[in-house]
């Protein structure tokens, strides 16, 4: 449902239901029998799909969430400003998202100073390396840290402390390759 996944759209239905539906493409009699559900209703289903949407986001950024957390924070944040379009293609839904959300998950990370100095580097590197296995599509990225050396630890619950830093050039496909940056 359009309007639940927009937050500026359910704020207008608060105010002003009919109208809303007949911005989203309601013909008049289908807006106002539209009308007629409870904001706080609408209100839930959005809470719902926004859920639903950070549990596939969450299964497609696995070993970031053990280093930051508040990655979750970050996404629902972020996500009642800026609904998904309705897609097809060839990446999961999760990891789809993930890209679409990377750039603000990042900056947001970024504007924290609390956080281990590799998880953007670590969350790019999770996104771009599986939606690209998912693909096929090529993806790049220059990251501070050796990240891939971070990954075996972190799959045994080894959270690093303090790496080298160490500028890495990734390139993904449907396998990764790294060198020196």
């Amino acid at each position: 449902m359009k309007l639940a996944a927009d937050a500026s759209g359910r704020e207008h239905y608060r105010v002003d239901p009919v109208e809303a539906a007949i911005r989203i493409g309601c013909q008049e009699g289908e807006a106002a029998a539209f009308a007629q559900l409870p904001w706080k209703d609408l209100e839930r289903y959005a809470m719902g799909l926004v859920s639903k949407r950070w549990q596939e986001v969450r299964r497609a950024t696995r070993l970031s969430l053990r280093v930051c957390p508040h990655i979750e924070v970050y996404y629902k944040a972020w996500i009642p400003t800026h609904p998904a379009a309705t897609s097809r293609g060839p990446l999961l839904p999760g990891p789809r998202e993930a890209l679409r959300a990377l750039n603000a998950l990042c900056s947001a990370i970024a504007r924290e100073p609390v956080h281990a100095p590799y998880v953007r580097g670590l969350l790019r590197f999770e996104v771009l390396g599986r939606c690209s296995r998912q693909d096929s599509q090529v993806r790049e990225m220059v990251s501070e840290y050796a990240v891939h050396e971070m990954v075996g630890p972190l799959r045994s619950g080894i959270i690093p402390f303090d790496p080298d830093v160490c500028r890495t050039r990734y390139r993904f496909s449907t396998t990764m390759e790294w060198r020196p940056a």
